[in-house]
């Protein structure tokens, strides 16, 4: 095994060393995706819980600003127990950057018959003004309201805050219920700063302040934009009722339904008055955000959720669409560097066994020169020496000079034309060409050969050949070295046919052009590898001289000339090769 190996690496080197390690390169790059899908999922899970809760907070921010607004803002002396509400109701919408986010703002009032009676804010009168009834959604909150003043019950020795607050959220609202200052806390507030003291001291008046969210603003402005903010059209995202998921408060994508939010990718709590955001005011710190008297939930948790969801589905599934793509790049990476390599390996061997086939090309053609050569050479020795004594042997001589000069004539000659095509030196001429008058030429150079092999050429040349487009010469020397071939190998067969007939169809005729002999045939392994240049077939150097290059000119012409070449042969009957040349343009035409 080790020597088999080494005998890779001695024959194609680096190419087989990297293809032998491409499959561990697979191995490790799958690996290596695995992990880095995994570290991938884990990121963007942080950055979409980190992504939703700051969405949570911001919103809660907005709300608790908003509630801070009214209540922790610098006192202010009016007359009326209502106005200094009013005077922060206009600073609010002069210049609070969510302003929209109050659609209106009341006031419920407790008569001494206990009855309720609902104010609704005027900013522009400065004042607040009795509402003509109670709007039906607000009947459930007015109930609860009545309910938690007739139980409320000051304790002497407990320290009340000056105000509380929580949330209703079927309107949804921020009620503020606002206390009058205990007795003992206005005792210690010469413990407090001036500020402070100034609000305990202020009027309490006996009731609650209720700041109406506007829905049509959360839901067609700042969620929007706290969606874009944070997730910037990455992900689908929902905020519904907590208690009630149906219907959807806001969805950044209407048609998908809530059902498909479930599970979520992240999910937070949000609609919350936050104590990191009261603290946020100077007034901060004498806040007491409580658990919301009028909902089910603590401040902390949210009586709103917020979900998100990747659009693919789910965050596993966006993860492993990454990984199966970057697999399938790295895999196609690796495919291409491995038909890269094999091409490498291919195109090595080719070279190799192209240079092997030159150097045996080399090795054959000086032999194949040295023998006319020498045969010319011993012939002029002869003349030269005296030797020939009468006209016969003279004659005899000067036929072996003429027909050695003539294959070494050959040899030349095709040497010549493969290195002209091979550098594509070779310009050709195309024109109308006559293919019975190319064969009548082929025939005509080829004759001397011919009748020293004392073979029959038997012509049958079609009346209605139509014309080519191509160089004659070039043609004529394919024909003849198809004579050639059947003069060398064809000896003893008696008879070479010689045969040209219109073929094709009508929209593409062509001229078919055939070279037959009736010789041993062609060994059916080497009929592959007949055209390459310098290959012979086994038996062929043993019956005759040759380059090995006439056949792969003829293909490399053929092919120029935009036709082909076939050959079919029988062992021990014979070969056959057909020349198919299209006919001209203005025959087609």
């Amino acid at each position: 095994m080790r020597l088999r190996v080494n005998r890779a690496v001695r024959s194609f080197g680096l190419p087989a060393v990297l293809l032998a390690l491409l499959p561990l390169l697979a191995v490790l790059q799958y690996r290596w995706i695995g992990r880095l899908s995994e570290a991938e999922r884990e990121r963007m899970e942080t950055n979409l819980r980190v992504a939703s809760s700051q969405f949570a907070r911001e919103f809660d921010r907005a709300v608790t600003h908003a509630a801070a607004s009214f209540l922790l803002s610098p006192p202010a002396r009016e007359d009326g127990p209502w106005d200094r509400f009013v005077r922060r109701h206009e600073a609010w919408l002069e210049s609070a950057p969510d302003r929209g986010l109050i659609r209106a703002v009341y006031a419920m009032e407790v008569e001494e018959n206990g009855q309720a009676r609902l104010l609704r804010s005027n900013p522009e009168a400065g004042t607040f003004e009795p509402a003509e009834s109670w709007p039906e959604r607000y009947h459930p909150l007015r109930q609860s309201l009545l309910h938690r003043f007739r139980d409320a019950r000051p304790l002497m020795g407990r320290l009340r805050p000056p105000f509380e607050w929580a949330i209703e959220e079927e309107i949804p609202a921020l009620v503020l219920w606002v206390h009058r200052a205990p007795m003992m806390l206005r005792r210690l507030q010469g413990s407090f700063p001036r500020a402070a003291r100034m609000a305990l001291r202020e009027p309490r008046p006996p009731g609650c302040l209720i700041l109406e969210l506007d829905l049509d603003y959360i839901r067609g402005e700042l969620l929007p934009e706290l969606a874009e903010r944070h997730f910037a059209d990455l992900y689908h995202v929902a905020v519904v009722n907590r208690a009630r998921p149906e219907p959807v408060i806001y969805s950044s994508h209407p048609e998908i339904p809530f059902s498909d939010f479930s599970p979520s990718d992240a999910r937070a709590g949000m609609l919350a008055l936050r104590p990191e955001h009261v603290r946020e005011f100077p007034w901060g710190e004498f806040a007491n955000l409580r658990r919301p008297g009028l909902g089910a939930f603590p401040s902390g948790e949210g009586l709103w959720r917020v979900y998100v969801r990747h659009p693919s589905g789910s965050l596993e599934a966006a993860v492993a669409a990454v990984r199966r793509r970057n697999l399938a790049v790295s895999f196609g990476i690796l495919l291409l560097m491995a038909a890269t390599v094999a091409v490498i390996l291919v195109s090595t061997r080719r070279a190799q066994n192209l240079a092997r086939l030159q150097m045996e090309f080399v090795a054959g053609i000086s032999h194949e020169l040295l023998t006319p050569l020498s045969v010319i050479r011993s012939a002029s020795d002869n003349l030269a020496d005296g030797l020939v004594e009468n006209r016969g042997q003279a004659e005899k001589y000067g036929a072996l000079i003429r027909r050695e000069s003539r294959n070494l004539t050959d040899m030349v000659r095709q040497t010549l034309d493969y290195a002209s095509l091979e550098y594509q030196r070779r310009r050709y001429e195309f024109r109308p060409v006559d293919a019975a008058e190319v064969i009548r030429q082929a025939l005509e150079a080829c004759r001397p050969a011919l009748r020293e092999s004392a073979l029959e050429v038997e012509e049958k040349i079609g009346l209605d050949l139509p014309p080519v487009d191509g160089d004659a010469g070039a043609l004529t020397l394919c024909v003849r070295n198809l004579l050639t071939n059947a003069a060398k190998y064809g000896a003893g067969g008696g008879r070479i046919e010689v045969l040209a007939h219109r073929a094709g169809s009508e929209r593409h005729p062509e001229v078919e052009i055939t070279v037959a002999d009736r010789g041993p045939g062609i060994d059916p392994a080497d009929l592959p590898r007949l055209f390459e240049p310098f290959y012979r077939g086994r038996d062929a150097a043993s019956r005759a001289h040759g380059t090995g290059l006439g056949l792969s000119l003829v293909k490399r012409i053929l092919e120029d000339h935009g036709g082909r070449v076939t050959v079919e042969s029988t062992p021990g009957q014979g070969s056959a090769f057909t020349l198919h040349l299209p006919a001209s343009r203005q025959v087609r035409a």
